[in-house]
């Protein structure tokens, strides 16, 4: 039975029945009912015990707008994969997230998955590695990239996908797809020009920039000066900064996160609380608004 489907059923039968008749009666947990008749989203999904089919029904976990996020690079080596990781990961703390790699042969971000030895699982309509409660990982056949994203969106509150270059065929009818884009950059002024030529980018809808200081450099206030001056042309919600951790590629190589109190996922939250406004309560750290505007002596 499709979500939509049974909330119908609970609220027909509420007219009838108690919370406790409804939950028995279709074989459904109590407080999935008391979600449905509360306004709450609900999650019907489906896995494998065995050779035996499972339908689980629960309350989703977030009232939060399903979100499928392209994360785009301008270049090779600028952090995407580590920033797709950590982002899922962040993300699964309180939201059903699926993790796609779109790179050809996989990329970094595969590699990272699969170096955990993690197995297959059923959810959905999707055969996806299994990371953590909330959190999967699944790599598409090129053909297959499309049906799977669609079925994608409709099992997961977030559906990241890990883009390769700009120069994939079809990159913008995946983008079509999405909700919201991520564009990443380095700290280089060569970065802001490469994302201003982009011509994909008027195919997303939410847009928020990072700038991921993943070696270390120093960011010149003309850069950012560069970078935000062209948000309102684009129509960019916020700039993100990233600042560097001298943990993050060690914790990448082992299969591990930073930790939650470095920089650089101090960073991330700001990110999250962009995209999900209230989902997380960690610090925030400076956005590249307040970051110019301190630099320039604002306050």
């Amino acid at each position: 039975m499709q979500d939509d489907k049974l909330v119908q059923k609970i609220q027909e039968m509420h007219q009838y029945c108690t919370p406790e008749g409804i939950a028995t009666a279709l074989k459904i947990p109590l407080e999935a009912v008391y979600a449905v008749l509360e306004g709450k989203p609900l999650r019907v999904e489906s896995r494998q015990a065995g050779e035996k089919p499972v339908i689980l029904v629960k309350a989703a976990a977030s009232a939060h707008p399903q979100k499928c996020i392209a994360i785009i690079r301008t270049k090779g080596g600028v952090g995407t994969s580590s920033l797709a990781v950590h982002l899922a990961n962040t993300l699964s703390d309180k939201l059903n997230v699926l993790l796609m790699d779109l790179n050809p042969n996989g990329g970094d971000t595969k590699q990272y998955v699969l170096d955990k030895g993690l197995h297959l699982g059923q959810t959905g309509s999707l055969v996806a590695i299994r990371l953590s409660d909330n959190l999967y990982f699944h790599y598409p056949q090129p053909g297959e990239i499309k049906e799977s994203i669609q079925k994608a969106k409709e099992n997961f509150d977030a559906v990241l996908l890990d883009l390769p270059n700009m120069e994939l065929k079809d990159l913008q009818k995946i983008t079509h797809q999405c909700n919201a884009g991520i564009i990443l950059l380095d700290t280089t002024l060569q970065g802001v020009e490469k994302l201003l030529s982009w011509h994909h980018m008027t195919a997303l809808k939410g847009k928020y920039v990072i700038v991921n200081n993943c070696r270390a450099i120093e960011t010149s206030e003309k850069i950012l000066q560069e970078l935000v001056q062209q948000f309102s042309a684009y129509d960019i919600e916020e700039g993100i900064y990233l600042p560097f951790s001298p943990e993050l590629a060690s914790a990448f190589n082992r299969g591990d996160f930073v930790s939650r109190r470095s920089p650089y996922q101090e960073g991330m939250a700001s990110l999250v609380e962009a995209i999900f406004p209230g989902l997380v309560n960690g610090k925030k750290n400076d956005t590249l608004f307040t970051k110019i505007s301190r630099l320039f002596g604002g306050d």
